[in-house]
């Protein structure tokens, strides 16, 4: 029901490509918004949340009738400003001193071919919902521990994200108030791996850690961070295994739908991802990036990104594990 749904929604949106709408055609799209997105307001809160609708879809249309390398659309997150969706976003524990170059890889001789795509080689789960909680340092971190192993042991494990998030704050990170994925890296080593979402299933929230309650199911045994800017060395990561980063993002991310995003970007890291391949033989290059903001979003969770320059940030802050 929930895609019958967005397929409606989708074609609602579709019949709308051009600007000045009508006050009737902004409510009637608003109306099948709040329907679709379950979205509820209280009196005070309607005409705000009505009026950055209207602003974020005007956002929307306007980039679209440029025909540029990437398409906009209307999202669960339509109601909402990037200051206010920004919250969301999950990179805000760095805090104490950490020096990431002492332990920074030597890639620069590592030959890597023009195309990966881990997800045909069945290293990557699907696209998961961080839902309200700035978790996306715990998914992006989980997503390179499941990948690694499966590269390195044949086996793909759905890992617990919560037991990240309830239980690696004295390894400095901060449950659904941001944190950073080698933190998640130097817990799951002390710890001796992590356990499966199923033994500990994610919620959109911190609670007290339940890591005792099960058993390890995947281990590492270090992590490395890639050359700070460098996209050589980031694509030879990439091409060993799946590479979590800290991107810069805008409001043309928050809506992104389909195509090459080339940006703009946002000007603060604060967005962790997981990078599972990329193309550099294709006519406009890009990396593959799994996302989690569910299957909904851009490209079935995915967004390709254009490389060459540094989009928002992609290699300035790399790393990735060793089982």
């Amino acid at each position: 029901m929930k895609l019958v749904l967005a397929l409606l929604a989708v074609v609602a949106f579709a019949f709308v490509s051009a600007l000045p709408l009508t006050e009737q055609q902004y409510e009637f799209l608003f109306t099948r918004f709040v329907s679709q997105y379950n979205k509820e307001y209280n009196t005070n809160q309607f005409f705000a949340k009505y009026n950055t609708f209207k602003a974020n879809l005007n956002t929307i249309i306007t980039h679209n009738a440029k025909g540029l390398s990437y398409t906009m659309a209307m999202n669960e997150f339509g109601d909402l400003t990037f200051e206010e969706f920004s919250s969301k976003l999950g990179l805000k524990a760095v805090k104490r001193d950490y020096a990431r170059s002492l332990n920074t890889a030597d890639l620069s001789k590592v030959r890597a071919g023009d195309f990966k795509d881990w997800r045909e080689e069945g290293a990557v789960n699907v696209v998961k919902n961080q839902g309200d909680c700035s978790s996306c340092w715990a998914l992006s971190a989980v997503a390179a521990i499941e990948g690694e192993y499966q590269i390195k042991h044949g086996k793909l494990y759905d890992l617990s994200e919560s037991q990240l998030i309830d239980c690696s704050a004295s390894y400095g990170n901060e449950g659904c108030n941001g944190g950073l994925m080698d933190y998640a890296f130097e817990y799951a080593i002390a710890n001796g791996g992590l356990c499966q979402a199923e033994d500990y299933p994610y919620e959109p929230l911190q609670g007290h850690c339940k890591a005792s309650t099960c058993e390890p199911a995947a281990t590492i045994s270090g992590y490395k961070n890639v050359k700070a800017n460098d996209e050589k060395e980031l694509v030879a990561a990439i091409s060993s295994t799946v590479v979590s980063v800290v991107i810069k993002i805008n409001r043309k991310f928050q809506f992104y739908s389909s195509g090459i995003f080339t940006g703009p970007c946002g000007t603060t890291l604060q967005h962790s991802v997981a990078v599972v391949g990329y193309d550099l033989g294709a006519s406009s290059p890009y990396y593959i990036v799994r996302n989690s903001w569910s299957k909904l979003w851009g490209e079935d969770g995915y967004i390709r990104m254009a490389y060459g320059k540094n989009l928002c940030g992609i290699a300035e802050m790399a790393s990735y594990v060793q089982a």
